[in-house]
């Protein structure tokens, strides 16, 4: 098949990748690519793109060990989405069901790179991460915590090292009854 223009392709990719109700985690990967590539042809596609997304992270099967892989390359599209479409999303509502999904835990190389996005999300106390009041802090903590004890097979040194400050910098700065939920 030959395409005239990038945006062809992308809708061709999109479409494909959404077209497919099973779990396929060739597929699910072509939409974090293309919603970190797609850039503005990729823009009226993000709800659509969300949709499916959140269709195969709430599949019954979706955490079976035959699926792992396509589920982790779900949440790390669903991060691409927020990390490079967050004005044509609800933040408020797709960042925390994002991070209900975290830590994955399947594709290593996955999950470093969306526990180094959750880090750097962390660092800029990224207010729909957060939450209102903090209410996503004990959430962060735990990811944090289940990261660090994997050793480094979900995360990299670095990002192992930033996660080790940011909970240092929490436990100096914040009320020990908002850590003690944690």
């Amino acid at each position: 098949m030959w395409f005239n223009d990038e945006s062809s392709f992308l809708l061709w990719e999109f479409n494909l990748a959404v077209g497919y109700v099973q779990i396929n985690w060739e597929l699910e990967m072509s939409l974090g690519v293309c919603a970190e590539f797609g850039g503005s042809l990729f823009k009226p596609l993000v709800g659509e793109a969300l949709s499916r997304l959140n269709a195969v992270i709430q599949h019954p099967n979706a955490l079976h060990s035959d699926n792992v892989m396509a589920y982790d390359n779900v949440v790390s599209a669903l991060e691409k989405s927020c990390q490079f479409h967050q004005d044509s999303i609800d933040s408020a509502q797709v960042i925390p069901a994002w991070l209900n999904c975290l830590p994955i835990k399947g594709d290593l190389i996955e999950a470093k790179v969306v526990h180094d996005q959750l880090c750097s999300m962390v660092e800029r106390s990224d207010s729909e991460l957060l939450g209102p009041n903090n209410q996503y802090l004990p959430k962060i903590v735990s990811v944090f915590a289940e990261v660090l004890c994997a050793g480094k097979d979900l995360a990299t040194e670095q990002t192992a090292g930033r996660m080790i400050n940011l909970l240092r910098q929490l436990q100096q700065t914040l009320p020990p009854a908002t850590l003690a939920s944690s």
